[in-house]
Parts: C-alpha cells; sequence; structure tokens
C-alpha cells in the first residue's frame, strides 16, 4: 500500500512539473523563446548532419574568414552557435532570466535591435578590428586571428549590466539564501566569470559587450544608439515584421516596462484621535456594542 501511495505521489509531483513548465513556456516572449530554443535545437542539428554539412563550421566568429574571404554572415550568426551542449546549457541558464527582463522592460523590437547590433555585430567588429592590428603589428604572438568563437556570453553579460544598472530599486541578488550581492556588484561578477572562469570565452567580446551596456544605460548616450519609441511603433506596424508582431507574448513598445517593480513616495499616515475613532467605529457598526462581563 505504501509502495502504491509513494508512486502516487511521485507521478502527481511529476504531472504537477509538467504543468508548471508549460505554463511557464505560454507566457515567454518571442526573443525570450528564441534565445532558449534556437541555440540547443540548431547544436542537436549540427550533430546529426555534420558528415555532410556543418552549420557550426559557418557561423562562428574568425577573424581572419570574415577579413579574407568575405565570410560577413559570421558577424550575425555566432551567438547562435555553440561548440557543446554543456556551454548551450550553461549560457541558456545564465541568459534566460536576463533576457525575459529586459524583453518585458524595453519591448521586443527595441531589445532585438540592441541585441543584434550592441551585442552582436559592434562587438564582432570591435574583436576583427583589435586582433587585425595585433596580427600585423606582433606576428608572432598568440593573436593570430585564427580563433573561433561562439555563443551568447556577450549577451548575459550585455544584459545583465542594463538590467541591473538601468533602473534603481531592484532587490539584491541572494547567494544560497544568506550571502547578499548589491546589483551593483552582480555586473562585474558575471563579467569576471565569463571573462576568467568560463573557457574558450573571448575577452575583446564580452568586454566590449559590458562597455557598450554601460553606454546604454546612460541615457545621454542612449537615444544616439537606439531608435525612438516614435521609430520602434512605425516598424512595428510594418508587415514585413508581422511574423514577429503577431507572435504570442509580443511585447510592444507601448507595453513595455511593465515588468518594472513600481515604487511610491511613502505616505504620511495620520493617527486618528480617539473621538474620531469612536465616531467611526460607529458610523461603520450599526448595532449596540456591549461590554464583555456586564
Amino acid at each position: 500500500m505504501s509502495t502504491n501511495n509513494n508512486n502516487t505521489n511521485s507521478s502527481n509531483a511529476t504531472s504537477v512539473f509538467i504543468d508548471h513548465v508549460k505554463q511557464v513556456l505560454t507566457t515567454l516572449p518571442p526573443l525570450t523563446k528564441f534565445a532558449l530554443a534556437v541555440p540547443t535545437a540548431l547544436y542537436l542539428v549540427d550533430l546529426f548532419v555534420s558528415s555532410f554539412f556543418s552549420f557550426l563550421y559557418w557561423t562562428y566568429l574568425d577573424a581572419h574568414l570574415v577579413i579574407d574571404r568575405w565570410q560577413i554572415q559570421r558577424l550575425v550568426l555566432y551567438p547562435i552557435s555553440s561548440k557543446s551542449l554543456l556551454e548551450v546549457i550553461i549560457t541558456t541558464f545564465w541568459l534566460l532570466p536576463e533576457i525575459f527582463k529586459a524583453e518585458k522592460k524595453l519591448g521586443t523590437l527595441r531589445l532585438g535591435w540592441v541585441l543584434l547590433t550592441l551585442f552582436t555585430i559592434v562587438p564582432a567588429l570591435v574583436y576583427i578590428a583589435i586582433i587585425r592590428v595585433l596580427t600585423t603589428y606582433t606576428p608572432q604572438s598568440e593573436f593570430n586571428g585564427t580563433a573561433g568563437y561562439f555563443g551568447m556570453a556577450g549577451w548575459v553579460v550585455g544584459l545583465v549590466v542594463v538590467n541591473y544598472l538601468k533602473e534603481e530599486g531592484e532587490t539584491d541578488r541572494m547567494i544560497a539564501g544568506s550571502i547578499r550581492i548589491p546589483n551593483k556588484a552582480w555586473p562585474v561578477i558575471v563579467l569576471i566569470f565569463f571573462v576568467f572562469l568560463a573557457p574558450g570565452l573571448s575577452f575583446i567580446l564580452n568586454f566590449t559587450s559590458a562597455l557598450i551596456a554601460f553606454v546604454f544605460v546612460d541615457e545621454k548616450y542612449s537615444k544616439y544608439v537606439v531608435p525612438s519609441d516614435e521609430t520602434m511603433t512605425r516598424y512595428e506596424g510594418k508587415a514585413w515584421l508581422s511574423f514577429l508582431t503577431r507572435s504570442p507574448n509580443f511585447v510592444s513598445v507601448d507595453s513595455s516596462g511593465v515588468y518594472l517593480p513600481i515604487f511610491s513616495a511613502p505616505s504620511v499616515v495620520n493617527t486618528p484621535s480617539p473621538n474620531q475613532r469612536s465616531s467611526s467605529a460607529s458610523a461603520s457598526f450599526p448595532g449596540t456594542g456591549v461590554r464583555l462581563g456586564s
């Protein structure tokens, strides 16, 4: 009997967990779903078709192939390529909460612009320019331009900086339920992890993403690198973007920012006098009060 009860409880817990996962997946906005599904799916497909075609080969970022062979698709596609399943899992684990938060704050279309231009193409161009200079003036150095880089680590670093520095009032991070990490320090910790602790990642790419994110946080400069609300609203009405704007849970510019916590100024609480309390009580209670024990 106890074995049957344990099996029933286990099946109930599994079904509850599956229902919870389904509910979470149905609420994800488009770019968050993209970051969750596309890199993993492409890596798994590449495992089966790599004998006659390798998606990974044509997507990783390589300065030599971009400059000398004009394979410019690498400037755009390297974030969605991965060289190992473990790398996909670790990066996705870090990225999902940050991209979900950013998409709710900025809107789907604006976040797509930020990810494509500021956290993908611009860091890649900076990386290629630096590598070209190093290989030209120090040809015997280790910077020979042949190293390939993959993944969305630059997205993680940039979005963490944006999410934790752009808005005030975010709660501090808690590690193991007891170690409090201030919001201002969390981007530095993430940058250190993805630059010095995670193997095979580019310091130039991640550090450039962090610097761009710091510029984006400052509204004095962000208006020069991100289209205005009016421009985003106009593009949301374009027919060629309907596949995105009509997708489930799309976050428009007008409805973005709802994820932000709402803080109001502390109100002054007036303590009523005894006469006011008695009058309000009598007004709200039509009966007659009786003292206990009388």
